[in-house]
Parts: structure tokens; C-alpha cells; sequence
């Protein structure tokens, strides 16, 4: 029998271990963790084409008293396997499976566990959570979100496609692809390779520069995730909301270095507060999408806050 987690072992990230996480369908997930011993734990859950390769929260984390791990997601980065659909997503709880087995192993050696959500990977989290506090008590200690996608950003015929013809055609043609992947604007300003002033190295046969085709059977998910959050939650734990400040489109340029370029900063404070009694967002000054990707002072910013909120936590 396969057991449900593997050995530890030494991962791509220098610094870092991964652990396999075997799953009921027969899919795998991936556990890393910066190998520091601390009582507390950062388990973070990435967005939609993407993987855990924000290395640099280790050392950051390490000296805050705070051990960073990650969750690659089944069909995603470290855990994709031959002939999977990579990011293929068309069930949020499907991901509730990696993410109750990663903490049940980090509370192994962790006294608190913090679960921290980026993009997509926020969606999921705030409706994981709102699940499974309906059942019993929420294993974890705090919630923080990084942009969270809690709404589309479209014009608004396609806000109104995405939000009601394409759940019809997902119904029965959920791998039918609404958008192809080809748009390569985010990637350049974030990998250093690509020679369009960005900062970062990562795996892009894991995070694809071009993105992956979108399906509707993702859109039809995620809308079903928006809806919930929209309708308000009633969430038992400290929440907090890291955000940018500002929001920007169109040709790539210099305010791709200093914006959401993703998602609706926006909408994710106006849906903070609605998500439970002590849940609060801050806009970071010059904040990409991912704030922890962002130029220095304002990923800097980000750890500060992050940091701070961290040390409130009871």
C-alpha cells in the first residue's frame, strides 16, 4: 500500500524538502518546506499556473520565527505527472484533499499552521475554510490571502459570458476552451530570462510563460466560488488581505512593475470584511499581482505586514 506521505527529500529550492502526498484518485501532490524547525508554519497555496517557487520567504520567515512551506496542487508544478491536463481545476473541494493531508502532516511538527492563499489558491482557501468550519473546528491559525481572486476583471460582455453562458456549456463540456493560452505579459514581467527587466527564476515547464488554455469547467467553478464569497461568510479566525494599491491593462509597460495586472485590487477589499468578525486588507503602495513578487520596497512592504500580522495572532 502507498503510503499517504513520502519520505522528505531535497527540493529544486535550495534550502527546502518536498514530501509526495499520495491522493484517493491517484494523483500526487507536493508538500515543500523550508527546512527550519519553528513552532509556527506558513503553508502556502499557490494560483492558476503555478507552483510554490518563492524561495526567498524561507530565509525571510526563518528569521521571523516562522517556517514558510508550499502546496504544489495535483496536476500542477512538482506534482504533474505524464499525460495530465497541467492546472486542470473544475471543482474547487477537489484541492480540500491536499490541503487537509499538508496540514495534518505540518501539525506533525508545527504547533500553528497559517494557510496562506494566492490567486486562485485564495479562492479555494476562503471556501475550504468556510467548509470545513461547517463540520467541526478549523485546523488552522490564521488565515492570510494575496490577491485572492474573488471576482473577474473582463469587460463587461465578457463578465456577463463567464458568468452565465459559459457555466451552461460547462455542464457538459468542461474541458471546452473559453480562452487559448498565448499572452506572455505577465510572464515577462516576472522572469528574469525572458530579458523584459524581471526578477525572478522559476520552472516554465510548471509555469507555463504563455499560461494554459482556460476551460470552462474552471470558470464555472471559480464562479461558483465568487458567488459564495459575494453572499458574505461567517469565518472563526483572523484574516488578513494583502492587496496593491493599483490596477493596470494593455500593452506591457512600466506600470506592469508596479500594479495588479491580474485582478481587481478593489474587489478584494470590498469582499474582505465580508468574509468573517476580524478580517482586514491592505493595499500595498506599487504591488504586482503577486505582492511577494513585486520590486523590493513594496514586496519588502508585504513581509512587514505579513510578519506583523503574524505576531498578533493569539
Amino acid at each position: 500500500m502507498t503510503p499517504l506521505v513520502g519520505p522528505r527529500r531535497p527540493d529544486v529550492l535550495p534550502g527546502f524538502v518536498a514530501q509526495d502526498l499520495a491522493l484517493q484518485s491517484g494523483d500526487v501532490a507536493t508538500l515543500v518546506r523550508h527546512d527550519t524547525p519553528h513552532p509556527g508554519a506558513v503553508l502556502w497555496l499557490h494560483g492558476y499556473n503555478d507552483y510554490v517557487f518563492q524561495g526567498w520567504l524561507g530565509p525571510a520567515l526563518d528569521a521571523a520565527g516562522w517556517t514558510f512551506c508550499g502546496l504544489d496542487q495535483r496536476r500542477c508544478g512538482r506534482s504533474i505527472r505524464p499525460l495530465q491536463v497541467p492546472a486542470r481545476l473544475w471543482d474547487l473541494a477537489e484541492v480540500y484533499e491536499e490541503i487537509d493531508l499538508a496540514i495534518a502532516t505540518l501539525k506533525q511538527d508545527h504547533e500553528r499552521v497559517v494557510l496562506l492563499g494566492h490567486s486562485t489558491g485564495g479562492l479555494v482557501a476562503t471556501c475550504w475554510a468556510d467548509d470545513r468550519q461547517r463540520i467541526g473546528p478549523l485546523p488552522i491559525d490564521g488565515l492570510v490571502l494575496n490577491s485572492p481572486f474573488f471576482d473577474f476583471r473582463l469587460p463587461r460582455l465578457l463578465r456577463w459570458l463567464v458568468k452565465t453562458a459559459v457555466p451552461l456549456v460547462a455542464r457538459r463540456r468542461p474541458g471546452f476552451v473559453v480562452q487559448p493560452a498565448g499572452d506572455d505579459r505577465y510572464a515577462r514581467s516576472l522572469l528574469k530570462k525572458l530579458g523584459s527587466n524581471g526578477e525572478w527564476n522559476y520552472n516554465t515547464d510548471w509555469k507555463f510563460v504563455g499560461g494554459v488554455p482556460v476551460e470552462a469547467g474552471w470558470c464555472a467553478a471559480v464562479r461558483r466560488g465568487h458567488r459564495r464569497v459575494k453572499a458574505g461568510m461567517d469565518l472563526r479566525l483572523p484574516i488578513f488581505t494583502l492587496h496593491s494599491d493599483a490596477q493596470s491593462e494593455g500593452p506591457f509597460g512600466q506600470e506592469w512593475f508596479a500594479s495588479d495586472t491580474v485582478l481587481g485590487p478593489a474587489k478584494m477589499a470590498h469582499y474582505t470584511p465580508g468574509l468573517g468578525p476580524d478580517a482586514r486588507a491592505v493595499a500595498i503602495p506599487k504591488a504586482m499581482h503577486d505582492v511577494f513578487l513585486s520590486r523590493p520596497a513594496a514586496r519588502q512592504r508585504a513581509l512587514d505586514e505579513l510578519v506583523a500580522f503574524l505576531g498578533r495572532l493569539p
